[in-house]
């Protein structure tokens, strides 16, 4: 079930590249949001850097393994 699930969301990920294409964009307001995709470049590398923040923070605020004994 995990495997399916996993090409499931690999066969949607990369759907949604000609997606953002072939979407209308007339509504941008920044520059940005006249570049096909960047919404999406920017929410990958936001959630890149959210996860290197929570390894940093865990590296440090964990307990070690034999707290409790």
């Amino acid at each position: 079930m995990k495997d399916k699930l996993k090409k499931l969301f690999i066969v949607f990920a990369i759907l949604s590249i000609p997606a953002g294409f072939l979407a209308g964009d007339n509504h941008g307001v920044f520059w940005w949001h006249h570049m096909p995709l960047m919404d999406a470049i920017v929410g990958g590398v936001g959630a890149v850097f959210l996860l290197l923040i929570i390894k940093f923070v865990a590296s440090f605020t964990s307990k070690k393994e034999d707290f409790y004994d």
